[in-house]
């Protein structure tokens, strides 16, 4: 991003780097049009993007920037601004992101609240006036209060998903009916409770619920993955389905999400620990199924040189201790093993990867194995032992 300002551009890079769109970079400086200040940054929240304008100072880029929610309908959103910037720190590469997720949480309560609030008022007024109509669908309000608690309540359930990361992203639209708002539509997603990256936004599954008020209780579902997450990973076959079978239809979309998701996940967190282990340099990482796994070895090692003659001669036997310690010495060598380790795991298969590996020098295959592999501290420790006990075969033979 080559942009002249003042903006910083470790913000910039940790913002780029968890895959946040940011634009519309401007000035506030009247004859320096270059010398940007603000921008706009795309904060994902479950299928949407929240627009916010950050505005730094322009003399003191230290202190803490100014925020603008931008939202479609320009309804003014009441943030407390002490509270975001609480613990600003220049020179911290990510406080800019804490803030902006403070900020979304502002917003997703916002949004409970106004939507909270038209359902109630709307089920509270229909059944005073005790009012039955088929044309109005009535019954479908009831069933928003359902899916909203259902939700809720699934998060006091979730074990893999932490706190941080749970959201329930409401976007509806409205129309005025005398003093009342009047729901048209509904889209709702919230994250499934499979983690498939540390960070707190969209590194799970999201589940999307569109319902349309006026399209007789069906309601159209879509699925919404990480950025780096291949669409390949989930198969869906999407349908219509009732809010007449709200609950049992959510329990079956969000299993078949997580089974799917899950064996993501533990290559996921097999390939993490083969890297933390140090067994050999990373190469290349399969970042969107976690697929493929490659490492560079590389083992130097000193050995004594069988192949050096012994000098018998009587001039041998003449020579000083320096020379007698240069004639050891030369019977000693170096050994360098530089080896490519490939880890690849088989779709059909979820619980074995292949190994293989391969001679530099030589760019043959000296050693294929499938191995079984699973999650537990115990079965990942014993994976390691056995790819590292493998490229050590390979170490004695080339010997």
């Amino acid at each position: 991003m080559n942009k002249i300002g003042i903006i910083p551009p470790h913000f910039l890079f940790f913002l780029k780097n968890e895959g946040i769109d940011i634009t519309s970079f401007q000035s506030s400086n009247f004859f320096s049009k270059n010398l940007y200040d603000r921008m706009i940054v795309k904060f994902p929240f479950g299928s949407t993007t929240l627009d916010i304008q950050v505005i730094f100072d322009n003399v003191d880029i230290s202190s803490p920037p100014d925020f603008l929610l931008l939202t479609n309908n320009n309804e003014e959103l009441i943030i407390d601004y002490d509270k975001i910037i609480d613990k600003w720190n220049f020179k911290d590469s990510n406080c800019l992101y804490d803030c902006l997720l403070k900020i979304k949480k502002f917003y997703e309560i916002s949004q409970e609240k106004k939507f909270l609030e038209i359902i109630s008022q709307y089920i509270s007024r229909n059944r005073l006036n005790n009012f039955n109509n088929n044309n109005e669908n009535l019954n479908i309000y009831d069933y928003l209060e359902q899916l909203y608690s259902y939700i809720k309540k699934s998060f006091s359930n979730y074990r893999n998903l932490p706190e941080s990361s749970q959201f329930i992203d409401i976007q509806f639209e409205t129309e005025k009916k005398g003093e009342n708002s009047k729901l048209t539509s509904v889209q709702i997603s919230y994250p499934l409770d499979c983690l498939i990256r540390s960070r707190e936004i969209n590194r799970a599954p999201i589940l999307l619920i569109n319902i349309n008020i006026k399209n007789n209780l069906n309601f159209f579902y879509d699925i919404l993955l990480p950025f780096f997450v291949s669409s390949n990973t989930i198969r869906l076959k999407k349908e219509t389905c009732n809010l007449l079978n709200l609950k049992p239809t959510l329990k079956r979309l969000e299993n078949s999400i997580i089974s799917s998701c899950i064996f993501m996940s533990n290559r996921e967190k097999l390939i993490t620990k083969i890297i933390e282990s140090h067994i050999g340099f990373p190469l290349e990482i399969d970042t969107k199924n976690f697929l493929n796994l490659s490492l560079y070895f590389n083992h130097n090692k000193t050995i004594l040189n069988n192949n050096v003659e012994k000098k018998t001669n009587t001039r041998a036997n003449n020579t000083n201790n320096n020379n007698n310690n240069n004639n050891i010495n030369s019977g000693i060598k170096t050994m360098s093993f530089n080896f490519l380790v490939y880890i690849m795991f088989k779709k059909e298969e979820h619980s074995k990867f292949e190994l293989q590996i391969i001679d530099c020098d030589a760019l043959n295959v000296i050693q294929r194995k499938n191995i079984d592999y699973g999650i537990t501290e115990r079965e990942i420790i014993n994976v390691l032992h056995i790819i590292l006990s493998n490229i050590m075969d390979c170490v004695a033979k080339k010997k």
